[in-house]
């Protein structure tokens, strides 16, 4: 059961703000990766505009998008539940945004080396 706020938080608009921040951004984590999971168990065909932005590789890789999908949708559902009292979940909301700003990092750079290889060898 989380903490009531503390009286000098109520109404403070960095508070509100901080709150709304973290349940946009685990309703948005719930809303994408639903729609993921469904496409990927369902074998739904993609764009290919999205499938290459979406998609590990070329074909066999659905079971891994299954399992990342699902634990996005759990934490999505956790970091609506964080934001309520998000000085209670500190430990668990720093986690959720270094782990997601390095996979970003990440996915960012072998997004750019994929395009360097796709022009070097076409």
């Amino acid at each position: 059961m989380p903490r009531p706020i503390e009286p000098s938080l109520r109404g403070n608009v960095q508070y509100q703000r901080l709150q709304a921040s973290i349940k946009l951004f685990g309703a948005m984590l719930l809303v994408f990766f639903t729609v993921a999971f469904t496409a990927a168990v369902l074998r739904l065909p993609l764009p290919r505009v999205l499938e290459l932005l979406t998609r590990w590789g070329p074909g066999g890789a659905e079971q891994y998008e299954e399992m990342i999908s699902i634990i996005y949708i759990v934490w999505g559902y956790f970091l609506l539940r964080a934001a309520d009292s998000p000085f209670d979940h500190e430990l668990f909301l720093d986690f959720s945004l270094h782990a997601n700003v390095a996979h970003f990092s990440l996915m960012t750079a072998m997004a750019v080396l994929k395009l360097k290889l796709l022009y070097i060898l076409f």
